[in-house]
């Protein structure tokens, strides 16, 4: 994006909370930045021309990196905004004052809890701040663990105690690690007691994730004392350089652009790893969750993470799609659960609803027609039946 000496704050003007809502949507991982693939799907939802969002992209990023960080995706906005309004879609019009830009229909109950002028919101231009922090801590899938954080707390020179309780404000998930979103909180808590500000005994609305206040009863939610987000945006192994990648390769095989990519569509890219047919068969089964004979783009890159993985370490492809594997677009809704049960009890509520949660994600619904499905593939040679029901999932498919 070419240099704007306005601050982002200045052009974005009073719809920060609009940019942040859709910002979120977009990063539905929490890695920070949003590849070409993913924007451009997202950006559809605006109705502009498609030379228009050409435009918009091309000026979003200049330099041809694939992605974009917080900044360079609000900055977008502001353009989309400002085809929106009919005016002319380029850099010197940034300061211009819009509406904000219109993407999708954004539930009152996200928009009414908060306003800009509330003392604990995180301004745009302070998000981007503590975004470029979080990244030069070096995450780990998107996650920074206790001891990788400390350092930076330590550093703000508040006490000890102040900043146990910061971290149990913003330790949502009590993890031990804190997640982007969760960074995000911490640092805003702890700008504000350097600024003299008490810290609450609970977490602001204002600051609660975009992730977490979207919901029909959105309004009520707070962060129980000794609560579990069950199933909360986990990270994603694919990492954001390796779906910048795929995305390239799947425009390029997605001949009729449906969004999807079925066997024959694959098959030169997976034949040209060099691979084994068995390989490869494991590797489309897991992927192709649900048995549908196609991949989405996002189906498509944890595929080829796979087929990465194979050939720079040698590592077979898995069993089962670890939590962490399953794409983000395919994952189970979140759900709150405040802890009332005694620890143990607890525990295994959790284990049960893991398991839900694997059975949800992993079996066919269909009874009788999902075992002829499954058949159907395997005598194709998509599948290695011997694996499935080794381990134990001829239950799943109803037989």
């Amino acid at each position: 994006m070419a240099s704007t000496s306005s601050s982002i704050d200045d052009i974005l003007q009073s719809h920060q909370i609009i940019y942040d809502i859709y910002f979120s949507q977009a990063d539905a991982i929490g890695s920070g930045f949003i590849g070409a693939y993913d924007a451009n799907n997202f950006l559809k939802q605006s109705k502009l021309p498609p030379d228009i969002l050409k435009d918009i992209w091309e000026l979003s990023d200049p330099t041809g990196k694939g992605y974009l960080d917080r900044y360079g995706f609000y900055l977008c906005l502001k353009l989309v905004a400002l085809a929106q309004s009919n005016q002319q879609v380029k850099v010197e019009n940034l300061c211009l004052p819009t509406p904000a830009p219109k993407l999708d229909e954004l539930s009152s109950n996200i928009t009414s809890l908060i306003t800009q002028d509330d003392p604990w919101y995180i301004k745009a231009s302070s998000r981007i701040a503590f975004d470029k922090v979080f990244d030069s801590l070096s995450p780990i899938n998107n996650k920074l663990a206790g001891p990788r954080v400390k350092p930076f707390l330590l550093k703000s020179g508040l006490s000890v105690d102040i900043l146990g309780k910061i971290w149990e404000l913003s330790d949502l998930d009590q993890d031990g690690q804190l997640d982007r979103d969760e960074f995000l909180i911490s640092s805003q808590l702890i700008q504000k007691a350097k600024d003299g500000n008490t810290i609450p005994d609970q977490l602001p609305p204002s600051l609660l994730p975009f992730k977490i206040r979207h919901s029909p009863n959105a309004s009520n939610v707070q962060i129980p004392q000794n609560g579990l987000l069950i199933n909360d945006a986990q990270s994603w192994v694919v990492s954001v350089d390796e779906k910048t990648k795929s995305d390239t390769v799947f425009n390029q095989i997605d001949t009729d652009n449906d969004g999807f990519v079925n066997g024959n569509e694959c098959k030169d890219v997976f034949l040209k790893t060099g691979l084994s047919s068995n390989i490869l068969a494991n590797i489309w089964a897991l992927c192709d969750i649900g048995f549908t004979g196609r991949l989405n783009h996002e189906q498509f890159a944890l595929a080829m993470h796979f087929v990465n993985k194979k050939l720079s370490t040698g590592l077979d492809p898995p069993v089962e799609l670890t939590p962490e594997m399953v794409p983000p677009s395919l994952r189970p809704k979140p759900v709150l659960v405040e802890e009332t049960l005694g620890s143990k009890e607890f525990e295994e509520l959790q284990t049960q609803v893991t398991e839900l949660q694997r059975e949800k994600l992993f079996s066919l619904k269909f009874g009788n027609l999902g075992l002829q499905l499954f058949e159907l593939l395997a005598s194709k040679g998509f599948l290695n039946q011997n694996r499935f029901r080794s381990k134990g999932r001829r239950n799943h498919f109803g037989c």
